[in-house]
């Protein structure tokens, strides 16, 4: 969830936001290597990120932009596109 909680069953049915990150790890346990923020909504959305220091090596909506930039406690996703974030520690 944008919001930096686990997707409940409301979440799932809301119809003001279809916008969700998806964590993956190495593991169960493990902490998060990489955040797929998913942004189908027609404005930015502003998605919380887990702990840790995370860079942004993707943007759809601009995949010129220089690569690697850090990302702080939040990252806003533009409109309708996607952004991946890489955990520090990750080539």
């Amino acid at each position: 969830h944008p919001a930096g909680h686990a997707m409940r069953v409301d979440d799932w049915h809301a119809t003001d936001s279809g916008a969700l990150a998806a964590l993956l790890a190495d593991g169960p346990g493990h902490a998060p290597r990489w955040a797929v923020l998913f942004n189908p909504d027609p404005r930015a959305v502003a998605f919380v990120l887990p702990p840790g220091d995370w860079r942004v090596e993707l943007e759809s909506h601009d995949p010129a932009a220089a690569p690697a930039r850090p990302a702080v406690s939040t990252h806003t996703t533009a409109a309708r596109s996607l952004a991946l974030l890489a955990a520090d520690g990750v080539p």
